[in-house]
């Protein structure tokens, strides 16, 4: 086994404890909140396809892709991870206090993007036509990189 969906806390776990496991996928449509343990998990590609879903996320990760997800709910409290939000709708990703992001990569359609970062973020790429917000209590600037496929991108630091 190398890649599992799981829609629940407990299969979510017991995934992670599987040291077979290179792809876990979150897929619900519930409305439930997954809390990840902390733990390096640098093997693992996370994905995200969960739209009515809160994540809290305190694991090291190989990759994290958010496709689909509560508009208001993502949480990051673990250190080293590069995001991905290729959610086609509207996606929050907030960056904890003590939390340190390598990259978010922003590569939805469509949608508003909010960036909440009170930790630190090392660095925004934005690869499509969408409204990304930054804002937060990090007093430290965050590059961002708007590639020429993000045509329209309204980046917005707050």
């Amino acid at each position: 086994v190398t890649s599992l969906t799981v829609g629940s806390q407990s299969e979510l776990e017991k995934a992670l404890k599987n040291k077979n496991v290179t792809k876990i996928t979150v897929a619900t449509q519930g409305a439930v909140t997954f809390t990840v343990p902390q733990g390096n998990y640098s093997k693992v590609d996370l994905v995200i396809n969960a739209p009515n879903a809160d994540v809290v996320n305190n694991g090291k990760f190989k990759s994290i892709d958010i496709q689909a997800i509560k508009p208001n709910t993502y949480r990051e409290n673990a250190k080293g991870n590069v995001i991905t939000v290729s959610a086609t709708g509207d996606a929050r990703v907030i960056v904890e206090t003590g939390a340190t992001v390598a990259k978010i990569m922003v590569s939805g359609s469509k949608g508003n993007v909010k960036l909440v970062v009170d930790g630190t973020l090392s660095g925004i790429t934005i690869d499509a036509p969408v409204n990304v917000t930054v804002e937060g209590k990090t007093t430290v600037a965050v590059p961002v990189t708007v590639n020429e496929k993000a045509a329209g991108a309204v980046p917005a630091i707050m």
